[in-house]
């Protein structure tokens, strides 16, 4: 009878250790929708080019899953351009960050370069994250 209650306890005890060891890999359902908004207010037309690359950093790994594209359009005075990733998943183990590098050239030749970083966490629960760059004279 002594035993059993040892041997019970014993798997009891490895259970426990068990569970525990395991529970960083709980796995819950983020669902984001990012947009980011690029509007020209220049009295003149823009020139853009814009590169979208997006890391998932997997829990315990040193080599993250990269996506990239690019984009190259024209505005006109008033006009804007919306890229946008709706009802994307994100799990618990994982870090999405999307990079938006963008190379702005007004009818000048200026040129005019800038980047925006947005990072979903997985306490972002079944948010909304955009952003509006307005270009100005």
């Amino acid at each position: 009878m002594k035993t059993g209650k040892i041997l019970f306890t014993i798997s009891a005890i490895i259970v426990i250790l068990f569970t525990n060891s395991c529970e960083h890999f709980h796995v819950i359902t983020v669902n984001y929708d990012v947009s980011q908004t690029i509007q020209n207010d220049k009295t003149d037309t823009i020139h853009a080019k814009t590169l979208i690359v997006t890391s998932k950093d997997q829990y315990n790994s040193t080599i993250p899953v990269i996506d990239s594209q690019s984009y190259d359009y024209t505005l006109a005075s008033g006009e804007k351009r919306t890229f946008h990733h709706p009802n994307s998943q994100l799990y618990s183990d994982r870090l999405d960050t999307i990079f938006y590098y963008f190379d702005i050239t007004d009818a000048q030749g200026k040129m005019e370069s800038f980047m925006r970083t947005i990072a979903t966490k997985e306490f972002y629960l079944d948010t909304k994250i955009s952003e509006t760059i307005v270009i100005k004279d």
